[in-house]
């Protein structure tokens, strides 16, 4: 066999073993990700199942200096993320010398404005029976829970939309259904120490069926 035609063998060769690669790491992680999603979701009923029996939340060591009948329930490390608007563009475009070293460029382009998540800070994420603090190194966000309209899961954190704030802000969390439960609590209850939590629909199964 001429070497030509060995060289195209090879080729093909190691670019399907490139696919091969790339499928089975593709096919990896999606089962990664639903593995540590399905044990975020048994972790999350665990935690409400230990909510119902105590008839409440357990409030928690909080490193911020809490008002008068303030308790806070959740504090984790977390990472601020808010969604910043990235421009794109496409287009056919071409260039025409008019002269000796000028260029006219002629055609046409479009452009488009997607928003992406970007990561801003680090610091403690706090919620408590008024309000989800965030303490970061650049800064804080104080939301009171009073202005709440939506607190979210995501993949790998909580969205939080609050009134009179244009952009939701973004928490990574170890485990998001957490935060997510203590959250909605903390908004819905008088006292999210002491609750009839059979009251409270955690809706699990349709978080299920998104896994």
């Amino acid at each position: 066999m001429e070497s030509p035609a060995i060289l195209v063998l090879v080729v093909f060769g190691l670019l399907g073993l490139f696919l091969w690669w790339s499928a089975s790491s593709r096919k990896a992680a999606r089962e990664e990700s639903r593995s540590r999603a399905l044990g975020n979701l048994e972790a999350a009923r665990a935690f409400w199942r230990e909510a119902e029996r105590r008839g409440g939340l357990l409030p928690v060591e909080s490193t911020l200096f809490l008002k008068d009948g303030e308790q806070a329930f959740f504090c984790e490390k977390v990472e601020l993320m808010e969604p910043r608007a990235v421009r794109t563009g496409t287009g056919n475009r071409v260039g025409v010398r008019v002269a000796r070293g000028v260029w006219v460029s002629t055609g046409t382009s479009t452009s488009q404005s997607t928003d992406v998540w970007k990561r801003l800070d680090e610091g403690m994420l706090t919620i408590t029976n008024r309000r989800i603090v965030f303490d970061g190194q650049m800064g804080t966000r104080n939301l009171e829970l009073a202005k709440l309209v939506s607190v979210s899961p995501r993949v790998d954190g909580i969205e939080v939309a609050v009134e009179n704030r244009q952009k939701s802000s973004g928490f990574t969390c170890a485990n998001p259904l957490k935060p997510w439960i203590v959250a909605n609590v903390c908004a819905r209850v008088a006292d999210p120490a002491k609750f009839d939590a059979r009251a409270i629909d955690v809706d699990f199964a349709s978080i299920e069926k998104a896994v």
